[in-house]
């Protein structure tokens, strides 16, 4: 029997008749049932979990295997053999290798899954009008996924690859030079200075990246670290921890009145701090030009990246101002304006039918009482397939919305719904 994440029955088989069952992308449960004479069997089975389900693909867009007309170009996959017409006979046997499929060029799903194999088939024809074709099966393997170890001069690092029943060896040649213009005493202190950097560094983007799960009331943790490097104060990832770390503080508040202080302070946060360290001008200027996306140069390329990074902590930012907006008790006449020139600027560097922006629009269009485009949001997410929990999130939005409008008829149907779309157990055999 088949269930989505909902509990909801999809579809069921046995083992008298093949059950054909059409399934969207997404995530399902199976709940097999199995009887036998033998009780004894049955509690084996259940102790051992030896119970295996086989699912098959068809694949499509796959690449063709390379041919080889002798074992040692198989073996370095060079000279492959080009399309041509053979004629065979008992007096002259060819023989023809072929590889496995890369693995780069196989979809990561198979890869990434053990147990997983490749099934096809190849055709011989038995005559020279092929009319007669002779039909062989073809089974490529993946085993579990291989830890190999490369070292180096300065660290080492575990590569993981996943290998095929055909492995193909590769040799490599080392180049040493013969004369150094360091001496070993400098390398090695050059090589202390690095390591002592990078663990610096490391130790800093540890603390950074748990600036946000920890609520830290009084500010310590981003006291300790301005005095400890005073440029993270110009550091806009930085700062954008903090406002993380400022926006999971106030989700833990209740009381409205406190929950209004912390809002203001995110506020003063994104308007004194992080704004001032974000030049709009020059990113809308940057991606306001032509043929920047189709440039090769990598000068541009590195650029590009990096304005791309401004622009979407800008973005982040604006969103976040929005929220802490909309999330206050008494929103007076100066912040109705700030939240629609938010809306503006939102929509020079993004779309407003953004999935980011869902769930800022639905608290916007909330206040100005156009209940029609929230309706449309909360219906956009509920066929995104997004998951159970989140789907009654919504479900529940949407009668709130309904009961907003006055609508007791959807009231009552959508309650009534969620009964059957929801159930606590899965439906018995």
């Amino acid at each position: 029997m088949c269930f989505d994440t909902n509990k909801q029955y999809l579809g069921a088989g046995d083992v008298i008749k093949d059950y054909s069952l059409k399934l969207e992308k997404g995530d399902y449960f199976i709940r097999m049932q199995i009887r036998h004479e033998k009780v004894d069997q049955l509690e084996k089975l259940l102790k051992e979990n030896f119970v295996s389900l086989h699912l098959e693909h068809k694949m499509t867009n796959l690449p063709s295997t390379d041919f080889y007309s002798s074992f040692d170009h198989f073996i370095n996959q060079k000279k492959k053999l080009s399309p041509s017409t053979i004629k065979i006979s008992s007096t002259n046997p060819i023989s023809i290798f072929f590889a496995p499929i890369h693995e780069d060029k196989i979809p990561k799903i198979i890869s990434n899954i053990s147990g997983t194999f490749l099934r096809g088939t190849i055709h011989f024809p038995l005559n020279e009008q092929m009319k007669k074709l002779e039909m062989s099966s073809i089974v490529q393997y993946f085993t579990e996924p291989i830890v190999q170890f490369s070292s180096s001069s300065s660290s080492s690092k575990k590569s993981f690859s996943p290998s095929t029943t055909t492995t193909t060896t590769t040799t490599t040649t080392k180049k040493c030079s013969s004369s150094s213009s360091l001496t070993t005493d400098e390398l090695s202190t050059n090589v202390v200075l690095s390591k002592e950097q990078q663990y610096e560094e490391a130790l800093r983007d540890l603390k950074m990246s748990w600036m946000p799960k920890l609520l830290d009331d009084q500010r310590k943790i981003y006291d300790e670290m301005l005095n400890e490097n005073g440029e993270l104060n110009r550091s806009i990832q930085f700062q954008m921890f903090r406002l993380q770390q400022l926006e999971n503080q106030s989700k833990q508040i209740r009381n409205q009145q406190e929950k209004d202080e912390k809002l203001n302070e995110i506020i003063r946060f994104i308007d004194q701090t992080i704004h001032p360290l974000i030049d709009q001008n020059s990113i809308s200027q940057f991606f306001g030009q032509k043929n920047i996306s189709n440039s090769l140069d990598k000068e541009i390329q590195s650029i590009k990246s990096e304005m791309e990074k401004r622009r979407n902590w800008f973005i982040e930012t604006l969103i976040s101002l929005g929220n802490s907006l909309c999330d206050l008790s008494k929103l007076n006449e100066e912040n109705q304006q700030r939240l629609n020139e938010l809306i503006v600027n939102l929509s020079k560097h993004l779309d407003l039918n953004d999935s980011k922006l869902n769930h800022f629009l639905i608290k916007f269009y909330s206040i100005k009482k156009m209940y029609g485009k929230v309706w449309k949001i909360l219906q956009k997410q509920l066929e995104d397939k997004s998951s159970s929990q989140q789907q009654q999130d919504i479900d529940h939005k949407l009668i709130q919305l309904y009961e907003k409008l006055h609508f007791d008829h959807l009231v009552q149907y959508h309650q009534r719904l969620i009964i059957g779309k929801y159930p606590r157990n899965y439906l018995l055999f």
